[in-house]
């Protein structure tokens, strides 16, 4: 039990809740800061977040993705907790297999790690193999929708207008936020339907090469749900299969479906990537940084912008803004 416990901290911290617990260590940085110096960078780094670094976002952006995440989390254990510990048992039917042999804080764990696991890690410790048809069919959309949420958000609060005179950088805040939340559903949409009639062109053939490889009625009859999995599982890289053998469901597959099959895994790790170099990272913005120099300060005071004619504190400066922030840090 602990063991699960510190893994589901691991899959939460090092995938889809990393820039919640990013923005929350910065956080309690601030508060315990002493130096007013610190306190100022470390409010410039809120304030301007997706300037410095690809996984911290604004405020707006990570309230979103903290409703998301729990909520694609939920979803699953409320489907999987009715379909698979309720229904089978309310209609007679024993006890649910898939639970079978655990005790009630067993399931209850077994659940959550299942459900948290699902879009990222592809670690099991339910037998997945007698799954019903809504649970399999919820793991299925939370597998394709994977690190999306992410992903989209790194995408739709770039700040292009960064090496372009500074507009984004220095905008107004709700100007942002509006143009961000009209980017997200944009982004989400093209995130969603990515690939998609190459995708379909390839279910279909792998569906056929399996159909004719087959001679038993039995096997045909169970196919499309088990090779729907296993494909929503490898276009999400999540790596899970509805096989209660010690391999996935491919590994008895045809030899062209196993390389159809690979081809839908590097259009899944595809779809993740980004479609320009981001600012954050860029080396471009060392031009704009040198003719904007005299608005970028440093120094002790409000996290807002100081006067035009406040005085200056000279600082050298880097190749980006997340640099200029972290030589800020070690002044």
């Amino acid at each position: 039990t602990p063991v699960l416990f510190v893994v589901i901290l691991l899959i939460l911290g090092g995938n889809t809740c990393f820039p919640l617990m990013l923005r929350a260590l910065i956080n309690t940085k601030l508060r315990m800061a002493r130096s007013a110096h610190r306190k100022h960078v470390i409010r410039l780094l809120l304030k301007y977040p997706r300037t410095c670094y690809s996984h911290l976002f604004p405020d707006y952006a990570t309230r979103w993705l903290l409703i998301v995440t729990p909520s694609l989390v939920m979803l699953q254990i409320l489907v999987i907790g009715v379909a698979d510990l309720w229904v089978s048992p309310a209609n007679d039917a024993g006890d649910a297999e898939v639970m079978a042999g655990l005790s009630p804080g067993e399931r209850a764990l077994a659940l959550v790690f299942q459900s948290v696991s699902t879009r990222t890690a592809g670690f099991s410790v339910l037998n997945l193999e007698l799954l019903s048809a809504p649970s399999a069919m919820v793991m299925m959309i939370c597998m394709w929708i994977s690190v999306s949420p992410v992903t989209v958000l790194i995408r739709s609060t770039t700040r292009h207008s960064v090496a372009k005179g500074g507009a984004e950088l220095y905008g107004n805040n709700d100007d942002r936020r509006e143009k961000d939340r009209g980017a997200v559903k944009g982004q989400f949409g093209k995130f969603m339907n990515d690939h998609s009639g190459v995708l379909i062109v390839l279910l279909v053939s792998i569906l056929m090469a399996e159909e004719y490889s087959s001679t038993k009625g039995s096997a045909r009859d169970a196919c499309f749900v088990r090779v729907l999995f296993e494909f929503c599982s490898s276009y999400g890289t999540v790596g899970l299969s509805m096989s209660g053998a010690a391999w996935s469901t491919s590994g008895t597959w045809t030899s062209v479906s196993k390389l159809l099959l690979m081809l839908v895994m590097m259009l899944g790790r595809l779809r993740g990537l980004p479609e320009t170099i981001d600012p954050s990272v860029g080396l471009g913005s060392w031009t704009w940084l040198q003719k904007t120099r005299h608005r970028l300060r440093i120094g002790p005071g409000s996290d807002d912008d100081q006067p035009d004619d406040s005085p200056r504190r000279s600082v050298s400066m880097p190749s980006s803004m997340g640099g200029r922030l972290m030589r800020a840090f070690s002044n």
